[in-house]
Formats: C-alpha cells, structure tokens, sequence
C-alpha cells in the first residue's frame, strides 16, 4: 500500500464520542491530550487543520450526573450538550497548552482553540456557507487557533430541520466547504472489518469506484455517538468521490491520527491509484 504522508493542505479530523470519553462518561484526557498533540504537530509542519468533535453530550451528562437520556427526551439531551460544550473546550484548551514547546512560545506559537457551533442553517446557502469558511480562514491566517466545530445541537430542532442527523454529517459538509486534502476519523472501530470480532480483519483500502464492500457492515452500539459504521462508510465513500481521502481508525490507539494518514492502521477510501485496494492490515 502507498505510504502517504500529509501535505500542507487542509486537513479535517472527526473525533467520534466513543474517543473522547470513557465508559463512565468522564473525559479520556489522555488521549485528548495525544491527539491534540498531533494536531499541533501538523499545524507546526504547514497543515491547516479542524477538528470536528463531539463528546459534549457525555460530558454534560456526566456533570448532571445522569446516566442516561430517554431517545425521546429531547430537550434534556439539549441541555446535556449546553453543559457538555465548554467543558470539552477547556479540555481542548489545556490539552493546546501541554502541547506547546518552549521554542513555539518564542516563535509566538500560541495555539488556542476556536470554537464554531454550526446548525444546516449556517451550511445552507452560499452567502452562509462563505461566512463559515471566511471564518475558518481568518482562524488559520492568526497562526494561533485551532478551528473546533460541533453541531450547535443545544438550539438544533429536528421539527425545523435545522439539526445534523450526526457529526460525521457535519464533517462531510465541513470537509467539501473548505476543499480539504484530507479527512481523519477518529472511531471506537478499527476501519471497515470482514469480521467484526476481529480487528485484524480491517480492510485497508477501499476504492469506491471499483468496489463496495457495505455487506461487511456489522454495526456496534455506541456508548454515546449517533452515528455508525454505515454513516461512515456512506461519508467516507461520498468524500472519496470528491477526491478527498478519508482515513478511518481505532482513534485511541497510540499516534492514531500519524499512523492513519501513513496507512499503518484503518482503512482508507480513496480514488487516487487501483493498488491493492483490498489489503488486510495487521492492528
């Protein structure tokens, strides 16, 4: 398999619940603060780079102290996400200081992370959609920030249909808008798997235009995310489509977002080269 390596284009990194928060819904601040570490790494090397996050619900439950939600009651699910949001930020926030050097610090390399809430409403007409980007790109021309966006789901409303159906939505729509290079997403699962009991099943390559392989979809239940291996794939699929590579990998492992741009773990979607596009990788 091609052992690609990042350029200095933009670059869009999903992480999924499941990543983020442990089974008790408290943060995995061990892996925030790895993979924020890469981040500010390829932001060190020349990437523009967004993450897309989720984990407030999680987070806000956890606060709340409540362990569930009924699927219907929606308003409280809202206001996990309102109590959730700026604790995961200052999360990010800390994670964005442990990895600055001494030497970013005199070259005034002090990233901090921006946060965009977005609904469709803001994606929805091009005047809107080029605010949102305008944005973007005035976050990376600072040098300084680091753009964090989630769904705005504190004031989403499925009636008006204004709410993303999942993040890895919200990272297809964010990922075309600012013609990304690239797109990583962090997951509990280790990619496309022929068995979903074992991981080193993983499929590494997948060409959607030679090839679709959905009938190895065996969904998990997620602790806390909304979206599933058929949402990914469908996204993964879409983007590749577009000319944008999308990595998808077991987002706790260690290096994860460097060792999946390198195509060591997880699984690629790709239209760029026919090469062993149905490889078995080793976890």
């Amino acid at each position: 398999m091609e052992n690609n390596r990042h350029n200095t284009g933009v670059i869009v990194v999903k992480a999924g619940s499941d990543v983020l928060v442990k089974e008790d819904n408290t943060l995995d601040v061990q892996v925030i603060d790895e993979r924020i570490a890469e981040i500010v790494q390829l932001m060190r090397e020349g990437s523009q780079v967004i993450l897309v996050t989720s984990g407030a619900k999680a987070k806000g439950m956890k606060a709340l102290g409540i362990s569930s939600i009924d699927k219907d009651d929606k308003v409280l699910t809202q206001v996990a996400c309102a109590v959730g949001q700026a604790r995961i930020m200052r999360a990010y926030e800390e994670a964005l200081v442990k990895a600055m050097t001494d030497e970013d610090r005199a070259r005034g390399r002090l990233w901090v992370p921006g946060q965009l809430l977005l609904t469709r409403n803001e994606l929805a007409t091009p005047d809107a959609a080029m605010s949102v980007r305008n944005v973007l790109e005035r976050m990376w021309q600072t040098g300084k920030v680091l753009p964090i966006i989630n769904a705005n789901d504190p004031i989403s409303d499925e009636e008006l249909q204004n709410t993303f159906s999942d993040n890895d939505e919200l990272t297809n729509r964010v990922a075309k808008l600012v013609h990304a290079w690239i797109v990583v997403l962090l997951s509990s699962v280790h990619g496309l798997q022929r068995d979903i009991h074992d991981p080193t099943t993983v499929v590494a390559r997948i060409h959607p235009l030679l090839e679709d392989l959905r009938h190895f979809i065996v969904e998990k239940n997620s602790n806390n995310g909304k979206g599933g291996m058929k949402s990914k794939y469908d996204v993964s699929e879409d983007l590749a489509l577009q000319g944008i590579d999308v990595h998808l990998g077991f987002g706790k492992a260690m290096d994860a977002i460097q060792r999946l741009i390198r195509g060591e773990i997880g699984t690629l979607f790709s239209i760029k080269g026919n090469d062993n596009q149905d490889e078995i990788l080793p976890t």
